[in-house]
């Protein structure tokens, strides 16, 4: 027989207990959301834009390049530097290696023509002096037997120099001032590098670009503003807060952040700091709440300049009724919560209950609520996103708030995953 489908299902959820404690009253601050970090990126030099690639509202990573300024005659500059680099280079391994041994064969080949022919003209130039003594030689003929014996002897010693140079190697102080300079070169080459890497204007950092200062063919010059990034993956919320409540921040604690901007959703942020700098009119001082965003594929769900409500402990302590976050459902006219209309034990059945409830502080994972609740209700905290009113549902799981779970059970298991990704809550 088929299942009737029109009937509700029984739903397996997981819930836990309301808890009482004591807490701070909340009061509701007016902020609004800015970037975590904003950059003005300006030219690092004088040029022309030849390439801007960007346009506001881009996402961009860090590193990733944004704009790009003429560098013609520093590529030409840069090629002429490697081609000398690779040239000194050469000459370095050349003089670290020495004379092969056909060059010295040769070099010694060199030297013993040399010595024959300083011989051969040795022998002329003595038998001219014998003559010319004799008067049997002129001034002329003597002069030219005695000039091709000097330049013998110079050729021969040409040779027997470069012979013993070929043999014994290169001096240490030569093979030194090659590398010398080619460490200089290579020098000027990551000099002409950087001067080529100013000319492109990066993002600082991962986010979104905000503003554009320049476009393609326009002159800049060191210093003008070409392009604007805001960092979103995390957002600041700032309010002010009078002086007399100070003493009830503390910096990390966590506060609930509401954006009416995004009814079906709340967020869970962290106070970050508190500026030691009051607004000498109001006597406020600036708190900066820092919350994690959500990036979707449209982009951020927080935006800069976005309008934010922010509930601070700043009145007086009481005690408060609390459930874990998980347990809220937004998404309607207003927060609810569902109740078991029982409480049953694991593996119990039930039927559950809506009920609208008003939110308050947050107090680690647990937030403040009001509404028809009572201490040590069960309400359901996963599994809810899909419940109706008066539906059945089997308990599959209860868990304690983090607080009483750490006292009773040290060696708990830890809670799962948040569901907030299904009924919309922030984290």
């Amino acid at each position: 027989m088929a299942q009737d489908k029109s009937v509700p299902q029984i739903s397996p959820v997981v819930v836990s207990e309301v808890v009482e404690r004591e807490l701070a009253s909340g009061q509701t601050l007016v902020g609004t959301v800015m970037p975590a970090r904003r950059s003005v990126i300006g030219s690092a030099v004088d040029g022309r834009v030849v390439d801007y690639g960007i346009k506001r509202g881009d996402a961009v990573t860090a590193k990733q390049p944004l704009a790009k300024l003429r560098t013609d005659q520093l590529e030409i500059s840069l090629r002429a530097a490697k081609a000398e680099l690779a040239t000194r280079q050469a000459s370095l391994e050349e003089l670290k290696n020495g004379a092969r041994e056909e060059e010295i064969a040769q070099s010694a080949g060199e030297l013993g023509a040399a010595a024959a022919v300083r011989a051969s003209t040795k022998s002329r130039y003595d038998r001219a002096r014998k003559l010319y003594a004799q008067k049997a030689m002129n001034d002329e003929q003597f002069q030219d037997a005695a000039a091709a014996y000097e330049g013998a002897r110079a050729r021969h010693a040409a040779a027997q120099a470069k012979y013993n140079l070929m043999k014994n190697g290169t001096r240490p102080e030569q093979i030194a001032a090659a590398a010398a300079r080619l460490a200089f070169q290579a020098e000027q080459v990551k000099l002409i590098e950087e001067q080529i890497a100013r000319h492109t204007v990066v993002a600082p950092f991962a986010g979104y670009i905000s503003q554009e200062h320049s476009q393609i063919g326009q002159w800049v010059s060191r210093g003008d503003p070409i392009v604007e990034v805001i960092e979103l993956a995390d957002v600041e919320v700032e309010v002010f807060v009078l002086e007399k409540y100070l003493a009830n921040l503390r910096i990390g604690s966590q506060v609930q952040v509401v954006v009416p901007a995004v009814p079906s959703s709340f967020f869970a942020g962290n106070i970050a700091s508190i500026v030691p700098q009051a607004d000498l009119r109001s006597r406020s001082f600036p708190v900066r709440v820092r919350v994690k965003n959500v990036i979707e594929n449209a982009g951020p769900v927080l935006k800069a300049g976005m309008l934010a409500r922010v509930q601070m402990p700043l009145g007086e302590r009481g005690v408060k009724l609390l459930v874990d976050k998980d347990a809220v459902v937004l998404g309607g006219r207003e927060p609810l919560v569902y109740v078991l209309n029982k409480r049953v034990p694991v593996s119990g059945q039930t039927s559950v209950k809506r009920v609208p409830v008003q939110l308050g502080v947050m107090d680690e994972s647990l937030i403040q609520v009001s509404g028809r609740l009572q201490p040590g209700d069960q309400v359901v905290i996963r599994g809810n996103e899909r419940l109706t009113d008066k539906q059945e549902v089997r308990v599959s799981e209860i868990r304690l708030s983090p607080r009483v779970s750490a006292a009773a059970k040290p060696a708990a298991k830890a809670p799962a995953a948040s569901s907030k990704q299904k009924n919309g809550l922030g984290s």
